[in-house]
């Protein structure tokens, strides 16, 4: 959808902030390469977390999102 929007909007670039979530990360590559394969640019910036949430994880060694029952963006 984003790669559509900016082709028929003429825009020369798209850019966002980062989502430090391995899920969100793996959205954001495919992005940039449909945007690359449309001549456009693309750029993404740190977004507001102190430390990446793949640096968090409990005492046995589950990084934040592994835990079974969690609800995020995608369950509300």
């Amino acid at each position: 959808m984003i790669p559509e929007l900016a082709r028929e909007s003429g825009a020369r670039g798209v850019y966002w902030n980062e989502i430090a979530q391995a899920e969100h990360q793996a959205v954001e590559k495919r992005l940039e390469a449909a945007l690359a394969k449309l001549g456009i640019e693309s750029q993404s910036f740190p977004g507001d977390p102190l430390v990446p949430p793949s640096a968090i994880s409990n005492k046995e060694g589950q990084q934040l999102g592994e835990r079974p029952g969690r609800l995020d963006a995608h369950h509300l």
